[in-house]
C-alpha cells in the first residue's frame, strides 16, 4: 500500500511524538522497517520538515532526519510532475496550496494520507488514514 504523509505526521514519527496515532505510527514503522507499505514523501512536505528543524520549532538534528529518509525504510521522494499539477487543479480551492499538493500528490500516486488535518480530512475522509 502507499501512503503520502503530511509535515506533522513526519515530524511527529521521527520524534516519536505522542500525537501521533498508534494506527498511523504502525504503519510507518512497518514501512521504516521495509514492509509492506512506501510511504510519498511530496516535495513540499519534506521542504517544510527541514525548515521547521532549521528554525528550532522542533528539536531533531536535520542531518540524521535527511539520513533518515533517505536510507532508513520505504521512502520516496515525490517532486512535483505534471500529473501532480493536473490533480492539484482538480482540487476545491478552499484547501491551502501545501494541502492541495499533498493531496494532489496522493491521487497521483492512488495512495492514502496519514494526516489529521481537519481541512484535508473533511474533503477526503475516503483516503484519510488517522
Amino acid at each position: 500500500m502507499n501512503y503520502v504523509v503530511d509535515t506533522h505526521t513526519l515530524l511527529w514519527y521521527v520524534t516519536s511524538d505522542k500525537q501521533l496515532s498508534s494506527r498511523v505510527e504502525k504503519i510507518l514503522d512497518e514501512a521504516h522497517h521495509k514492509v509492506n507499505s512506501i510511504i510519498i514523501l511530496p516535495s513540499i512536505v519534506l521542504m517544510e520538515a527541514i525548515d521547521v528543524l532549521e528554525k528550532g520549532k522542533v528539536s531533531y538534528r536535520i542531518d540524521e532526519f535527511l539520513n533518515a529518509m533517505q536510507n532508513g525504510g520505504q521512502y520516496e521522494l515525490a517532486p512535483i510532475s505534471w500529473g501532480i499539477i493536473e490533480e492539484y487543479r482538480k482540487i476545491d480551492t478552499v484547501l491551502e496550496i501545501h494541502d492541495r499538493l499533498i493531496v494532489a500528490t496522493a491521487l497521483q500516486w492512488n495512495a492514502r494520507i496519514l494526516t489529521k488535518d481537519a481541512e484535508i480530512s473533511k474533503f477526503y475522509p475516503q483516503i484519510v488514514v488517522w
